[in-house]
């Protein structure tokens, strides 16, 4: 059967060829199998708030929660009606710590991620305290009454219940101070609900000297000034398995992704993402914002993007489990330490590299002053971000990536910003997934451009994603940074709906996602 309405992605045939490391592990589901559709995302409602990054839902008080961390507030809101949402409540968190960054619902069981910073000031040097651990705060999603608070890691960023709803597990970053003098160590912080344990796993095994430490490759990024492997590794999202026995870890500023056995609690293994090389054809994007031409999409030799991915989700496939990254890019940036560069200060440059140094050509690019470099001279310029979602097997085998097809549809959505193609694009930041007819859709959120966007992909085939649709808001909303699909069997009008927390314009849109 054709889909001729659909554009033809990278595929993973394309991706053998070009070298990316790809593998095929789609066994048996084709696209070409399954009946065509598209999907589209039909806006709502809106509800404004002093902050939105994350949001979650409650099917029982048909109630999404929403994470404001400027004000350090959890706004609860009912959704009864979607076009209608009304304000419940607004549960300040000021008591259990500095700042809310995760909040996720299972089984009425609202839990938040808090982190604590004792010192604010932008220069703080703080020493390691344990009151610097973050906390982990469960409510009630109807009566929002407090059932229970646990003590985790260094700055929890992210957390997530597993499937099962007998653990939360959580993603602490364990981010330096600003002066790089004290870095507390990364962690994942399972929450064993059962018993009420609080165990986290750490990777003190992998540092110079211990029992693991031959299992961090080059390719792994630990640059930090004097860190350990376990200072430097900074957990930012999970994604967990449907059985709840194994999560996936993104360690976003070392490019990898650490795979965790949920039921002897240990990392079973970490492997890096590698990068993504921009002078195949495949791959060619728009590297400057001073070339006069927005979208001026062109192969680059000598210049590769890393992964450091951001979002992370999972979903099964003939028993088999596949990852999907949303490939954002970050670096680090401290008044004691920064490794992001403009290309054209970068010295000394290899020639090749030296000869594109012009503002209008590979100047402005932004790029790790660390990686690529022999002998002291940049030769591969290494740039944050891969510009697009990809598919992984567990092991980090490349399946599918998007190329430059994101940044592409937002231009011809003319949505594009061309002030960001020397930094990262579009900035996919966040994404999740959904199963509409028997079908699987992953939903991209993109956090750059003038109104927020999200790019849908039927990921049915892991192998061969097919295009589907992009959406731009027809509202104020700018910069989707949390989404949350909600099937119609736990919505509360019975359809498919997908809730998007905008972080700059401070807003939350319900959509319905209908099938055309």
């Amino acid at each position: 059967m054709g889909m001729p309405f659909y554009l033809k992605p990278v595929s993973l045939a394309l991706a053998v060829s070009l070298g990316l490391s790809a593998c095929n592990d789609d066994t048996a589901v084709t696209t070409a199998s399954l009946p065509a559709f598209k999907v589209a995302l039909q806006y709502v409602s809106t509800f404004a708030t002093a902050g939105a990054e994350i949001v979650a839902y409650d099917k029982a008080s048909k109630r999404m929660f929403i994470t404001d961390a400027g004000s350090n507030t959890l706004h609860v809101v009912n959704i009864a009606d979607p076009a209608a949402p009304v304000l419940v409540s607004a549960i300040n968190l000021a008591a259990y710590g500095t700042g809310i960054n995760s909040v996720d619902i299972k089984d009425g069981n609202v839990a938040v991620a808090v982190e604590n910073k004792i010192d604010t000031a932008f220069d703080a040097d703080t020493t390691a305290d344990e009151h610097q651990r973050g906390k982990v705060v469960v409510f009630n999603a109807a009566t929002l009454a407090e059932i229970r608070q646990y003590e985790v890691g260094f700055l929890p960023d992210m957390l997530t219940f597993t499937p099962d709803g007998k653990r939360i597990l959580v993603a602490n970053e364990g981010e330096p101070n600003q002066a790089y003098s004290y870095d507390p160590v990364g962690s994942v912080s399972v929450i064993g609900l059962a018993g009420n344990t609080v165990t986290d796993i750490g990777f003190s095994d992998f540092n110079t000297g211990g029992a693991r430490a031959a299992e961090i490759t080059s390719n792994i990024r630990i640059f930090g000034p004097g860190a350990s492997v376990a200072q430097d590794l900074e957990p930012e999202y999970i994604t967990v398995s449907p059985d709840s026995t194994k999560a996936w870890v993104t360690l976003q500023e070392n490019n990898a992704i650490a795979e965790i056995d949920l039921t002897s609690l240990s990392i079973n293994h970490i492997s890096s993402l590698r990068t993504k090389d921009y002078s195949q054809t495949a791959n060619v994007m728009d590297l400057s914002d001073r070339d006069s031409s927005v979208g001026n999409f062109k192969t680059w030799p000598n210049v590769v993007g890393m992964y450091l991915p951001d979002g992370i989700a999972s979903y099964n496939v003939n028993g088999i489990t596949y990852l999907l990254t949303a490939n954002e890019g970050d670096d680090r940036e401290y008044s004691g330490f920064a490794e992001k560069k403009r290309l054209a200060s970068v010295t000394p440059l290899s020639t090749a590299l030296d000869a594109e140094k012009a503002s209008d050509k590979l100047g402005r690019l932004n790029v790790s002053d660390v990686d690529g470099k022999t002998a002291g001279t940049l030769t591969t310029a290494h740039s944050y971000g891969a510009r697009s979602f990809s598919i992984w097997s567990t092991s980090a085998n490349l399946v599918y990536d998007s190329g430059n097809e994101l940044d592409k549809k937002a231009v011809e959505a003319s949505n594009y910003d061309d002030a960001r193609s020397d930094d990262k694009g579009m900035e996919p930041e966040s994404v999740v997934t959904g199963s509409i007819s028997g079908q699987t859709f992953a939903f991209v959120g993109l956090e750059r451009g003038s109104k927020s966007s999200i790019a849908i992909y039927d990921v049915t085939s892991p192998a061969s994603p097919v295009f589907n649709s992009y959406h731009v808001a027809s509202n104020a909303d700018v910069s989707p940074e949390g989404l949350k699909f909600i099937p119609a069997a736990d919505s509360p009008n019975g359809k498919d709906l997908l809730l998007v927390a905008n972080e700059v314009s401070n807003t939350t849109s319900i959509y319905t996602v209908n099938q055309q």
